[in-house]
């Protein structure tokens, strides 16, 4: 490295350091993670980013405090590994894990069906909601992801984009937490994951986060 800026700088070229997150806040958006974030940045030792979702990695590049990380990869299909594949083998955690070998990877997340209801308020802001459209709307997605199922396994239809895109207001698929888990704590060591619910968090915070800090080696 010492060598390639030495080489840049004889040549009057421009140049810059830049540093990849140690730490990655995946989750699922309304499980506590903009609260999280703003906690686990207060400390000293940590370093907050200019945004809370760069979505560096799922959007912008390829596809850290980005909800859309555990669950949501726009563009892995372009990845050459992933050609003629209903599903990914090769997402975001790998990426992550070739570049950052020894990420920490913390995961927040909520009763599924009570973040379902909350991201269907968040989304219909400004216009009357009502429990019997919210029915209508998870209904209509259930329909969608069990006519998927009869000729699709569970992991190509969570990454199946009439499925994911079927209804903004209420992203079934996101609260299926069990495969895109599975695929983050195959390729980091669980050591190197720490997992937490909203539930948890709410009841006894300082505790939370003192459970946090330790999980990264942090002081108090």
């Amino acid at each position: 490295m010492q060598n390639t800026l030495r080489k840049r700088k004889s040549r009057g070229q421009n140049w810059r350091l830049r540093c990849l997150p140690l730490v990655y806040q995946i989750g699922v958006m309304k499980c506590g993670t903009s609260d999280l974030f703003y906690s686990l940045t207060s400390h000293p030792d940590v370093i907050r980013p200019p945004a809370k979702e760069p979505n560096y990695w799922n959007q912008i590049r390829y596809v850290d405090a980005s909800v859309h990380y555990l669950f949501l990869f726009h563009h892995w299909r372009r990845l050459p590994l992933n050609k003629g594949q209903d599903f990914p083998k090769y997402g975001i955690p790998h990426i992550i894990k070739h570049l950052v070998a020894d990420a920490k990877i913390i995961v927040i997340l909520r009763d599924p069906v009570e973040r379902l209801y909350s991201e269907y308020l968040y989304f219909n802001q400004g216009r009357p909601t009502s429990n019997r459209e919210f029915h209508q709307l998870v209904e209509e997605s259930v329909n969608l992801m069990n006519s998927c199922l009869t000729v699709n396994g569970t992991k190509s239809c969570i990454f199946n984009n009439n499925v994911i895109k079927a209804r903004k207001s209420v992203k079934l698929v996101a609260g299926i937490y069990y495969p895109f888990l599975k695929m983050w704590t195959e390729v980091f060591q669980h050591n190197n994951v720490y997992m937490l619910t909203l539930e948890e968090y709410r009841e006894n915070k300082t505790t939370a986060m003192r459970k946090i800090f330790k999980f990264l080696k942090l002081g108090k």
